[in-house]
């Protein structure tokens, strides 16, 4: 199938005879949205598309009829939307191909999902996984079979698929079940305590706590920072540097970060991260990614923070690092902050509204009690998480392989099975 120097991934060796390739611009039109995050509307007439796996709804539409969405920012080439009929809109930042000639639009949603990732990473027209470039969509390489035999393999597929997501679809139940148990154990250990006690409403939304507990404001407890910024270019190379999923994605900041940046030694110093230090993720396109918390429980040296981040820096010793990661992780924070939040083009938490966020802080026996409680609890229910989540990832891997063996002709539906040498 090699014609000159025209590269062909390795997927495309030895063809079915009777299957062509094209490139992408000459299958679809290609257009990117119009719209913002804050442009949904909640209980809007039409599905509107973002970045993620979320569908938004929104009371314009751009576009009606078949097409497949992707993003072009984010989860590139993780995530796509097949769309059979009807009117939706899409974010600014999202590809959506439309008018199919050639080729049936759900064969093709099939086949990005088993073959595009391996363009963005190993192809010859590659992208960052943060950024997807309209040039190399465009001359994306398409391996097409006859049309009547891309209906049969949609038809196989999407029998062979729905039994695999349908199993896909228990163990996610079951993971989010037990998140949601952990999330409960969480809020109720720090919001009420481990045994029996007189208790009273100070804070209505948080409701009744041990009397014996302090509450404060986090804006006398401590200082707020927002982190470093700093040119593209001096990314990659440097000084630790916590960035926003370190935060994110954690409870507790990992030991040692991934991330560095060319810092000075006063970056180093007003920016630094250090044992106790608790670390609110500030800005993104939704609220729910607002407000999550990372706790650091040994200080990075040398290190310094991203600006989408806020730094909170105890003045004392009267929150355990132990006991934070767990507070300041709890639903019922969570709750406040999208409860207060503002949409503007992006969702921010500024200084104002987190330094009145309230703090229960217990007796250091019973923040250590609490900590130590629900590191034991929480590790057996992790230990249930992951081995679903291992389970679920080679439950997806089998789906991906499954497809890919469809799309690339190594499986057929008909009788024909003649291949290029």
């Amino acid at each position: 199938m090699q014609t000159g120097n025209e590269y062909f991934p390795p997927y495309m060796n030895n063809l079915p005879l009777d299957w062509t390739t094209k490139r992408l611009k000459y299958l679809v039109n290609i257009a990117t949205g119009d719209k913002n995050t804050e442009d949904a509307i909640d209980n809007g007439v039409y599905p509107f598309y973002v970045r993620s796996s979320r569908v938004l709804q929104i009371n314009s539409y751009s576009r009606c009829g078949e097409a497949i969405l992707l993003p072009g920012e984010g989860d590139i080439g993780k995530i796509f939307h097949y769309i059979s009929d009807g009117k939706f809109d899409f974010h600014q930042r999202v590809y959506c191909l439309y008018d199919f000639k050639d080729v049936y639009g759900k064969y093709l949603w099939y086949y990005m999902q088993a073959t595009f990732m391996y363009e963005i990473e190993k192809g010859t027209n590659k992208t960052t996984v943060e950024s997807l470039r309209l040039p190399m969509l465009q001359n994306f390489l398409v391996f097409l079979p006859p049309i009547t035999e891309q209906y049969k393999i949609v038809n196989t597929l999407d029998m062979l698929c729905g039994e695999i997501d349908y199993a896909i679809s228990l163990v996610q139940d079951k993971i989010s079940k037990l998140k949601l148990y952990c999330d409960a154990l969480i809020t109720e250990a720090v919001t009420k305590g481990l045994k029996n006690c007189p208790t009273k409403t100070q804070i209505e939304w948080i409701g009744a706590t041990p009397t014996h507990w302090n509450i404060k404001k986090i804006r006398y407890l401590g200082k707020l920072q927002n982190g470093i910024n700093k040119d593209a270019s001096c990314f990659g190379t440097g000084f630790p540097f916590v960035n926003y999923s370190d935060a994110y994605n954690n409870i507790a900041l990992p030991p040692k970060v991934d991330g560095l940046v060319e810092s000075s030694i006063s970056d180093r110093r007003f920016f630094s991260v250090k044992r106790g230090d608790v670390f609110f993720t500030r800005t993104s396109e939704t609220i729910e990614e607002i407000g999550f918390a990372a706790t650091c429980l040994s200080s990075l040296d040398n290190a310094t923070f991203a600006g989408f981040l806020i730094r909170f820096r105890p003045d004392g010793e009267f929150l355990l690092p132990e006991f934070s990661k767990y507070y300041f992780r709890n639903n019922t924070l969570r709750k406040y902050f999208v409860k207060e939040m503002m949409i503007v083009t992006r969702a921010s938490l500024g200084q104002n509204l987190l330094k009145n966020l309230p703090v229960l802080i217990p007796p250091k026996n019973e923040q250590f009690a609490i900590s130590q409680y629900l590191d034991s609890k929480l590790e057996q229910i992790n230990k249930c998480i992951l081995s679903e989540e291992k389970l679920l990832s080679l439950m997806r891997s089998y789906r991906k392989s499954i497809i890919y063996e469809y799309v690339t002709g190594k499986k057929r539906v008909k009788e024909s099975v003649s291949h290029a040498n």
